[in-house]
């Protein structure tokens, strides 16, 4: 798609590409989610007896899961604005090819 930036100048927008980054930013998303859990799960298996330590162990996963959890909804968001961004492109080109249409059959 072709549009006109606020300067007045012409640029493209591969939609097909919005879309493939899109997956492959799901694809770091899902890769980033498995690696933590891995982590998270070797991690959660050490034991430190009783006591201050474990209880800040317990404490310190709790908040990594909750940072884990947000960075992946960061991947998330970040593919979503893509496929986003590639459904706008292709409904403004659908939109002003019927109106190109519709001129002409006017003429």
């Amino acid at each position: 798609m072709a549009a006109v930036d606020p300067g007045g100048e012409e640029f493209k927008v591969d939609t097909t590409e919005l879309r493939m980054t899109a997956g492959k930013i799901d694809g770091h998303g899902a890769e980033f989610a498995e690696a933590h859990r891995s982590a998270h799960a070797r991690v959660s298996s050490v034991s430190l007896g009783s006591g201050r330590a474990a209880a800040a162990l317990v404490a310190m996963l709790a908040e990594w899961e909750k940072h884990g959890m947000e960075f992946k909804s960061h991947f998330t968001n970040f593919a979503d604005g893509h496929r986003d961004a590639a459904v706008g492109y292709d409904g403004a080109d659908e939109a002003g090819g019927e109106r190109i249409s519709d001129a002409g059959s006017v003429i």
